[in-house]
């Protein structure tokens, strides 16, 4: 029996409904292929809940005017103001990213073989992982330590992520936009 996520059918469905614009970022679910083969690369099982996810909605689009062909799209980051959440692909790079920068010196600290980076913002300073053993939701940023535990779990962090942004984010132009009021015209005309 293939698990399933009912979070993040909720979170496509609202989106879906309300703002369509974001929605079409999403990815097509990954094939099976595609799971076996992040799996072999990040040397480690992928949680259940990341894998249903994955199924439902391989990450979302990445900015095509990207050079380093990383970054989410603006209207793809709607989970948070800061996540978007990362195609197979990438999630094998980010963990090889992240593996350079902690495990071979260049910052304090160890990157886990288990943990499984699945968000990230912009320039991937900031990021969310699962780790592989317990479930859990952590995060690293630029200006401080990786923090374990920050959730109990994937569905916990999209429960919580979810509530956010049908209270605190607007819709405009059909997309998810958060601190809109932030933003000046010119900001929200470049959404793509």
């Amino acid at each position: 029996m293939t698990y399933e996520l009912p979070v993040w059918s909720q979170i496509t469905e609202w989106l879906r409904r309300n703002a369509p614009r974001s929605y079409a970022q999403l990815h097509e679910g990954a094939t099976p292929d595609a799971l076996a083969h992040t799996r072999a690369r990040l040397g480690t099982a992928l949680p259940e809940e990341l894998s249903a996810m994955l199924r439902m909605n391989n990450g979302v689009q990445i900015d095509p005017n990207d050079p380093d062909g990383m970054r989410p799209r603006p209207s793809g980051k709607f989970i948070s103001d800061f996540y978007g959440i990362l195609p197979t692909y990438l999630i094998t790079r980010a963990n090889e990213h992240m593996n350079a920068v902690y495990n071979d010196g260049e910052r304090d600290g160890e990157w886990k073989r288990h943990w499984i980076p699945f968000a990230v913002e912009s320039d991937w300073l900031y990021g969310l992982f699962v780790d592989g053993a317990t479930g859990a939701v952590g995060s690293w940023s630029d200006g401080g330590p990786i923090e374990e535990n920050v959730h109990p779990s994937l569905s916990a962090w999209l429960e919580e992520s979810f509530h956010l942004m049908r209270n605190r984010a607007d819709v405009y132009n059909e997309m998810v936009v958060w601190d809109i009021d932030g933003l000046d015209q010119e900001d929200l005309d470049q959404l793509t």
